[in-house]
């Protein structure tokens, strides 16, 4: 069976205004979205390393090591962890319910500023963040100076347990 063959009209000529009057979307060169994109990959690799970092340990036989011990242990109420960095001679008489006898507001972040070092006792300064850091929150900022002193290798806070109120048993009252 033979099939019949499409067959080209010879009159039949191209007639250029028969096609729609739309032109195609002119593509755009490489460097016209290359370039955005490589900014974008940028900006969010960079983003992303910034965020993988989180918090920078610092040693804890060191006086900021011992205070950032300090904060993160009242942060997470592990209240036996924080005694241990407190002063046995100030605040000897002090019990892990003694960190729950006033509210505390949450520790949000907490920033190193100076360390001041003498033979046996240095000064740490902390810049702390407190509370809901929202536009309206009752969120605060401080400025907090740590004493300490060092007895076998280790440092201990001795002055005020800021952000903990624990003056009902210290011994320096």
């Amino acid at each position: 069976m033979d099939e019949p063959s499409q067959m080209i009209d010879p009159d039949e000529v191209y007639d250029p205004s028969q096609l729609e009057d739309e032109d195609p979307e002119p593509r755009l060169p490489i460097s016209r979205w290359l370039v955005p994109l490589g900014v974008v990959l940028v900006v969010g690799t960079l983003v992303g390393i910034a965020l993988g970092r989180g918090q920078t340990m610092l040693d804890p036989s060191s006086p900021e090591g011992a205070v950032q011990q300090y904060l993160l242990a009242i942060s997470e109420e592990r209240w036996d962890d924080a005694l241990t960095i407190l002063d046995p001679n100030s605040f000897g008489d002090c019990k892990a319910e003694d960190f729950t006898r006033e509210p505390m507001q949450p520790l949000i972040s907490a920033s190193h500023i100076r360390t001041t070092m003498g033979s046996v006792e240095a000064y740490v300064e902390v810049s702390l963040r407190f509370g809901d850091s929202g536009p309206l929150g009752g969120g605060y900022d401080g400025f907090y100076s740590y004493s300490l002193t060092q007895r076998d290798r280790n440092w201990y806070i001795i002055n005020d347990a800021w952000p903990a109120s624990l003056w009902q048993c210290a011994r320096f009252r």
